[in-house]
């Protein structure tokens, strides 16, 4: 374990860790989670996850649970770890199908976190169909439909989990799980354009599509996604708009070969590449920051004083999404519909083009109500004058003036 400070200086090798005295080795040591009461680390081989401090004394174990809820017959092989506010521990593991495996902050097992759900196909229909007609000896030998493990997980300082799963729906690829076990993103997801690239991408002859390792959230709520496909990453804010992008494949600084890992630090991200053993870290451009400033003052519904900075970003980038909606919200707050409108239609943002043409609507008719409700009435005048005495006679003494002035003029 190798620990420094942020600017990587002021190293120190952690190769000797102690329980009770005595030492113990890690055996493919595969995920790390750092807190202010330890170290934990998924120490996959010797199926176990140890808390340590920094000078490698282990503080506690957590090893399988001896629970009917787990599953006895499987390996304990725990690849990644995360902490939330409250001690409790989360733990992903190879071959387990359930979800996180959660502990309290004693080391009690309170159960799993979070499933993925079976993802259907048609073959996996046909045999669901078919297992209703056959026997139990033909049923154990068909092929088995479990959900589709997590890659990877974090935790933000609202003990929101983050997954990411390697699943061809662009729109499940990353989670953000509530207490319950609840995406609160699939909506989100839906209304927008998913995660990822949206389109296959051709790489090496072959058609490819993003397949996430690793998620990071900061503390304003920006979502960091590592696509090991293409070596982009993802930057996302809460609604699943998309901010930006960056990296990609590559042996030039910057690009990545065999990306694993990603975390936020302020406003700094740190990118791991295996293949390369090395760790890239990105800094925010101006652009970054004019991004920053904007959506700081959107997120607060302040869409007029996101305004300029919004303009500002469009003399960088004249296609950027995220600017288009900003100024139309600001142009539906300060009741210019069609403006917000056209920025809408540019951004295509159904739900707010569908908000701005409500209001559009509704104006559009109370300031011509009057207009056509003087029309309609002249229209049934017109229509069922001669039934109504007083004004069939005035309807007549109309049009005898109009004539008698006709054949004055002539």
């Amino acid at each position: 374990l190798i620990r420094c400070d942020t600017n990587f200086k002021n190293a120190v090798v952690l190769d000797s860790f102690f329980t009770d005295g005595q030492k113990t080795e890690l055996q493919e040591p595969t995920g790390i989670f750092a807190s202010e009461d330890g170290v934990y680390i998924a120490d996959k081989n010797n199926a176990r996850v140890l808390k340590c401090n920094s000078s490698g004394e282990v503080l506690q174990t957590f090893d399988k649970p001896e629970s009917v809820m787990f599953p006895q017959e499987s390996d304990f092989l725990p690849v990644k770890v995360a902490v939330d506010s409250t001690g409790v521990v989360y733990v992903l593991c190879e071959g387990i199908y359930l979800g996180a495996v959660m502990y309290s902050s004693e080391g009690e097992f309170l159960g799993f976190y979070g499933s993925n759900k079976v993802q259907s196909n048609f073959s996996s229909v046909f045999n669901k169909f078919i297992s209703s007609f056959i026997s139990k000896d033909a049923k154990d030998r068909m092929e088995k439909y479990v959900p589709v493990e997590y890659n990877n997980f974090c935790i933000d300082k609202e003990d929101f989990v983050y997954t990411c799963t390697n699943t061809t729906d662009n729109n499940e690829m990353i989670k953000k799980l509530n207490a319950s076990g609840v995406n609160v993103l699939a909506t989100k997801a839906i209304q927008g354009l998913g995660f990822g690239d949206p389109k296959p991408q051709r790489i090496d002859g072959t058609l490819t599509i993003s397949r996430f390792v690793d998620v990071s959230v900061d503390d304003k709520g920006y979502l960091y996604a590592l696509d090991f496909t293409t070596g982009k990453v993802f930057v996302y804010d809460s609604d699943v708009n998309l901010m930006f992008v960056f990296g990609g494949s590559g042996t030039q600084n910057g690009l990545f070969v065999i990306p694993t890992a990603i975390e936020s630090v302020g406003n700094r991200v740190y990118v791991l590449d295996k293949e390369k053993a090395c760790i890239t870290v990105f800094q925010q451009t101006e652009f970054g920051q004019l991004v920053d400033t904007a959506m700081d003052a959107y997120n607060d519904g302040r869409y007029e004083d996101a305004l300029e900075p919004w303009n500002q970003v469009l003399k960088y980038n004249a296609n950027y999404r995220l600017a288009y909606i900003g100024i139309g919200k600001a142009n539906l707050e300060s009741g210019n519909m069609e403006t917000a409108l056209e920025n809408f239609k540019v951004a295509h943002y159904k739900s707010g083009y569908n908000d701005a043409y409500t209001e559009y609507r509704l104006d559009k008719m109370r300031t011509q109500f009057p207009i056509y409700f003087a029309v309609a009435v002249l229209f049934i005048v017109f229509i069922y004058r001669k039934n109504i005495p007083g004004i069939n006679k005035l309807w007549n003494l109309l049009v005898t003036k109009i004539k008698n002035r006709t054949k004055a003029r002539k």
